[in-house]
């Protein structure tokens, strides 16, 4: 989910579809992004909410769909109720 996240997200800031799966094997091929997701540790789920969260925003400022803006909402709470510093999104 995070790495598709990843991926839609840069897709829909403009960036060329090569520069963005580049971007996504960086970040899900990073050895602590991958050491820390067969831990106990919330930072990846975390990662990946907050990125859930952002793709669901852009998306809800490029369509203005109710459910849009409901998703970003939910996975933005996810992201405060997994690390308490998800209220910066």
């Amino acid at each position: 989910a995070g790495t598709v996240a990843c991926f839609c997200l840069l897709r829909g800031a403009g960036v060329a579809i090569g520069l963005a799966a580049l971007a996504t094997v960086t970040v899900v091929a990073n050895p602590l992004y991958v050491a820390l997701s067969v831990t106990y540790m919330t930072d990846v789920p975390f990662a990946v909410a907050m990125l859930l969260a952002a793709c669901s925003f852009a998306a809800y400022l490029q369509n203005r769909s109710r459910w849009t803006w409901i998703a970003a909402v939910a996975f933005a709470l996810f992201a405060t109720l997994n690390r308490q510093i998800g209220l910066a999104l």
